[in-house]
């Protein structure tokens, strides 16, 4: 409680505080974007063992792209595929490489 007749407080001693955001708790298989300027890019990220990861962009391409977009259930059609980190790199674990899908999946 404050007591103004015998606090020394003044509003230069104003307490303040900055929290840390918590890391979204993720199932396997769940996909995220992540970097990109808003959500419909972004680098891909999986969850592996409860633990988001990326994804390498060896064989990374338009199907793999398009079936990332459906499974956010974002428009697939005309899904553009991007590598090098374009989005920036990742911190977490490596989790899939040479991914290779077919676009029907």
């Amino acid at each position: 409680s404050y007591d103004p007749d015998t606090s020394d407080c003044s509003h230069f001693e104003d307490a303040g505080v900055m929290c840390l955001e918590l890391e979204p708790e993720c199932n396997n298989t769940d996909i995220r974007l992540v970097g990109g300027n808003d959500y419909t890019e972004g680098r891909v990220e999986v969850c592996v063992d409860g633990v988001w990861g990326t994804v390498c962009d060896d064989l990374w391409g338009v199907d793999d792209a398009a079936v990332a977009c459906k499974k956010l259930g974002l428009e697939y059609t005309g899904a553009v595929a991007y590598g090098s980190a374009y989005f920036g790199v990742g911190s977490g674990p490596i989790v899939l490489d040479n991914v290779g899908c077919t676009g029907n999946e």
